[in-house]
């Protein structure tokens, strides 16, 4: 068995949360499908009336959010991960605080934002208002470890 390393782990990781995002999704999709039946609107309305619902935005949100970051962070670690390889050297330690930093960020965004309840626009900000002061965290810390990656990536050796 090879030996896992901060890269593997964090994109073998991110990659499956893509997968549990989607099919949750998918899932959320045939819950809608029986809400509109068993409604008693029009199939239109009720499908619009499903699609406002802080359930589907905030998976939705979850989702698309990671779509967006998770396959641009797997390929900077991939391709730190080929560097080390390259060299025959295991990943520095500011490398694995960057494949693992941005692992943790994107797990505590995704949940934070999936479980966020409904937002009060007038009180927006963090601990208030229906966010989760773990959706700025993750985020933040998200975009830090992205920096720290493309540093690594770029870095000469």
């Amino acid at each position: 068995m090879p030996p896992k390393d901060a890269a593997t782990v964090s994109i073998t990781s991110l990659g499956i949360l893509e997968l549990l995002l989607a099919m949750r999704m998918s899932y959320i999709n045939g819950v809608q499908m029986k809400y509109i039946k068993n409604s008693i609107l029009p199939p239109r309305e009720a499908a619009a009336k499903f699609l406002q619902t802080t359930y589907y935005k905030s998976w939705s949100r979850a989702q698309l959010n990671n779509t967006e970051y998770a396959p641009m962070l797997a390929l900077l670690m991939f391709f730190i991960k080929y560097k080390a390889d390259k060299r025959k050297r295991s990943l520095t330690t500011l490398e694995k605080i960057g494949c693992y930093g941005s692992l943790l960020s994107t797990l505590i965004f995704t949940y934070a934002v999936s479980s966020q309840g409904k937002l009060n626009l007038s009180k927006i900000k963090p601990g208030s208002g229906g966010m989760s002061p773990l959706r700025p965290l993750g985020a933040v810390g998200r975009y830090v470890c992205m920096g720290i990656l493309c540093y690594c990536a770029a870095a000469a050796e």
